[in-house]
């Protein structure tokens, strides 16, 4: 039988150094509070809505901006569903305000 030959793996990258999947090297995450909106949020769905009261009741990191536009959307649209949701999403972030203040 024949010996098999390997590649030479890449050496690691040094601390704090980028690596990157298939699509290459990545970026370092920014701060949210100054990350650009991605998703237009007048046409958040119930579940979109949902899902940002979730990410409110963990205090996972949130642009500060995002509740307000999320919530102005959804009460525009005059849809009950997204209305009840983005009462959950004021409430949500209204809890996160008060712990954060004191």
């Amino acid at each position: 039988m024949g010996t098999a030959t390997h590649a030479t793996p890449p050496a690691r990258p040094a601390e704090g150094e980028l690596q990157g999947g298939k699509g290459g090297s990545c970026a370092p995450a920014a701060d949210p509070a100054h990350r650009p909106l991605l998703f237009d949020w007048s046409q958040a769905t119930h579940g979109d809505l949902r899902l940002l009261a979730s990410a409110l009741r963990r205090r996972w990191p949130v642009p500060p901006n995002l509740p307000t536009l999320a919530i102005r959307a959804a009460l525009e649209a005059r849809d009950p569903t997204r209305t009840i949701a983005a009462a959950w999403v004021l409430i949500r972030a209204d809890e996160a305000n008060l712990e954060a203040g004191g």
